[in-house]
């Protein structure tokens, strides 16, 4: 706003406020007259207010190309190498009516084409109408506070997409934060610069620093300054605009069909924040409202025949041969079997390698899920976890489920878990109470060490992370060793989190090599092993080891790249879900006794049961006990798309994967796929993939819906 300004003892100045609209002080002095509005100086005009509002208004909008070109990198980082663009090009030239098998520069240029319209033309033009009716100080602010907010929100998921194949939600942002924060030292390794530069940026166009610039600048010589300004911004402004609409034009003008990468990566991304959900829906709608229509009994049936489960049956060479016994659960946090293989040499771990002689030890043991909340949901409680964004007890806490824990408590054992700490960001502690386990020990740092105690926000996380769990272990050993001393039958699981990445090994924060991966995490699990053993030992000095079932398996696999660098985002693989596993069995067997077929957490809970002679509380189980030669022919489900971006399943000795970003189906005799060979897409093999994974999904989200209405918590 330009307006005299008349002081007592002073000649009259002209003054330049970039700040407030002429009335927005309240001032009838404020207000300029017809002759300041048309005075000219070294020929140029005044603008008038109109104009003014109008560049102002442009001003505000600029503000929204922070986050459009981020919005533009985010496209990028899905066409990057390894991405969408190459699988299109192997997969989809037919499609896109292209003469030769490659996707040249210009239809290359045709996926930003959404993008563009939306990030660079629709949203600005919105936020310039918006700001022509709203007091300049309003709009400013608006404009740039809903701009960086926005910004950060896309960054955040290109950062989840770079490392995990897949946009997240907020409650899965929610859960990555409160787990951050628990250990903030030890998470600093999954920052990344690019958010600092984003937050630099950000706030150097904040309405409050460029004011402040445009006011030093304007003191020195302000109406020089405001004719320069304005002719500056006029010319600027019309090039931007005018590169803005033609670059948008030329993204649109090859003849390319739409098809999944031409999606906006702004709109993919936001919408990710509210459900996680797959891009292509396809006919997961309609499979769920068939699902939600079935009852229980109904919804069991259908599983039955999707899976091609195998027939209850007991097996006399195993049913009650273990009657009476008690049950210790060992759980390795984050170990695939690519760091520890029981199926191998195990001279590095003495204690496993005494267990395995009388173990079952399945050759291809699978989780169901790459997080320990669900993967536990479905060790103890012979479930598939939903892939919704949500688990059953983050939806419904107060249920009661029928199950393994609650059968032992029928029997007397106790039951109880033993962790290092209270962390209950993904409802742990709901969880370990529906599936009807009685205790939940947590050590207490103030009466172990200090290292414990100062753990959260001190340097010694490393230091701590042993610390917590020798606490665990002792109070477990405390509680075995009372309930030894009356007779009591005991159902135990022990949840060390040493082995949680990044590890507490003084490495420092940089990147660690995939020799240097392997090596610490062999030095985490001698240690675990030598945990083991104190255990075993316990047992012996009790006189109850050959009368102990003892189950060592991990509860999932690497799933972030920051974790280790050879990870592969966006994909299902051994490396995420094949986890060690035996089950001691002492009197049971004599020797290993090799599993040849996949086996699934969900097989765990009813071979626990078989071995103990127990019948009830069965009617819920999706597994089967690990001997069963029928497995062999089951469709075994593996899901992760709400953490790496796709599910699938494996059946008649292939693997198969569909990527929901992508949209693409993918099959292989092994639990590791190529990005950039994709089935063809429509093809009869995808869509049945597509269809299997769809109805699966479906089932045990009505399923999930079902148990909380029908099994209530009293």
């Amino acid at each position: 706003m330009i307006y005299h300004k008349h002081e007592s003892g002073t000649e009259g100045g002209i003054q330049l406020d970039t700040c407030e609209t002429p009335g927005e002080s309240g001032k009838a002095g404020d207000l300029p007259d017809a002759g300041e509005l048309a005075s000219w100086r070294g020929g140029l005009p005044r603008a008038p207010n109109a104009w003014a509002n109008a560049m102002g208004a442009a001003g505000d909008a600029c503000h929204w190309f922070i986050p459009a070109l981020v919005a533009l990198y985010a496209k990028y980082v899905i066409l990057i190498p390894g991405r969408g663009l190459e699988i299109a090009q192997r997969a989809m030239p037919q499609t896109l009516a292209l003469g030769g098998s490659e996707i040249d520069r210009w239809h290359a240029f045709s996926f930003f084409r959404m993008d563009l319209l939306v990030g660079c033309i629709l949203v600005p033009a919105a936020y310039f109408l918006v700001a022509l009716f709203l007091p300049r100080k309003w709009s400013s602010r608006i404009s740039w506070s809903s701009s960086a907010i926005l910004a950060l929100m896309i960054y955040i998921q290109i950062q989840a997409m770079e490392t995990t194949g897949s946009y997240i939600s907020l409650h899965t942002l929610r859960v990555a934060v409160s787990w951050g924060l628990h250990e903030p030292l030890a998470n600093t390794s999954f920052l990344s610069w690019g958010i600092v530069v984003v937050v630099c940026v950000l706030a150097a166009s904040s309405p409050l620093i460029t004011g402040a610039l445009k006011k030093r600048v304007q003191g020195k010589d302000a109406a020089s300054f405001s004719d320069r300004a304005a002719l500056l911004w006029k010319r600027s402004g019309l090039a931007i605009a005018f590169g803005a609409f033609a670059v948008t034009a030329l993204a649109w003008a090859p003849a390319s069909p739409a098809i999944v990468f031409h999606r906006s990566a702004m709109i993919v991304a936001l919408r990710a924040y509210l459900d996680a959900g797959p891009v292509e829906a396809g006919k997961a709608g309609e499979f769920a409202r068939e699902m939600s229509a079935l009852t229980i009994p109904q919804l069991e049936e259908r599983y039955r025949e999707l899976v091609h489960a195998p027939l209850s049956a007991r097996d006399a060479n195993y049913w009650a041969k273990a009657h009476g016994y008690n049950v210790i659960f060992f759980i390795l946090e984050t170990t695939p079997t690519r760091f520890l293989s029981v199926t191998g040499d195990l001279d590095a771990f003495p204690n496993l390698r005494q267990l395995r002689e009388e173990s079952f030890v399945p050759t291809q043991h699978y989780t169901t899920f790459p997080v320990t909340h669900r993967a536990l949901y479905s060790l103890f409680g012979s479930l598939y976890p939903s892939p919704g964004d949500l688990s059953l007890p983050e939806k419904h806490a107060k249920v009661a489920l029928p199950g393994m824990f609650r059968a032992l408590a029928a029997k007397g054992y106790q039951t109880a878990a033993y962790m290092p700490f209270r962390w209950n960001g993904e409802y742990d502690d709901q969880m370990f109470e529906m599936l009807g386990v009685n205790r939940l020990i947590y050590p207490d740092a103030a009466i172990f060490s200090n290292v414990v105690e100062a753990s959260n926000a001190g340097k010694n996380w490393r230091e701590a992370r042993f610390e917590r769990d020798r606490s665990a272990l002792a109070l477990m050993e405390k509680d075995l060793t009372d309930w030894l001393s009356h007779g009591t039958n005991f159902a135990a699981v022990f949840l060390p989190q040493v082995g949680h990445v990044p590890l507490p090994l003084p490495d420092g924060d940089a990147p660690r090599s995939e020799s240097q991966v392997l090596s610490q995490e062999k030095t985490i699990l001698q240690t675990e092993d030598a945990w083991l053993g104190d255990l075993v030992q316990l047992l012996k000095s009790r006189h109850e080891l050959a009368h102990t079932l003892i189950i060592v398996t991990g509860d999932h696999g690497i799933r972030v790249a920051n974790e280790d660098p050879v990870f592969t985002p966006g994909l299902i693989d051994d490396y995420s879900f094949q986890v060690p596993f035996l089950l001691y069995a002492p009197g049971v067997v004599g020797q290993t006794k090799w599993i040849p077929w996949v086996t699934s957490h969900i097989d765990v809970p009813p071979t626990v049961l078989d071995l103990l002679g127990i019948d009830g509380e069965r009617e819920l189980m999706e597994g089967a006990p690990l001997w069963t030669p029928g497995i062999a022919g089951r469709s075994t489900y593996f899901f992760a798309s709400r953490m790496l971006g796709a599910d699938g399943y494996h059946r008649d000795a292939k693997f198969f994967m569909w990527n929901e970003l992508s949209g693409f189906a993918y099959s292989n005799p092994n639990l590791h796929f190529n990005l950039l060979d994709p089935l063809p897409q429509y093809s009869g093999p995808a869509s049945n993939i597509v269809e299997s994974v769809s109805q699966m999904s479906s089932l045990q989200q009505a399923l999930e819906d079902k148990l909380a209405a029908s099994y209530p918590a009293h």
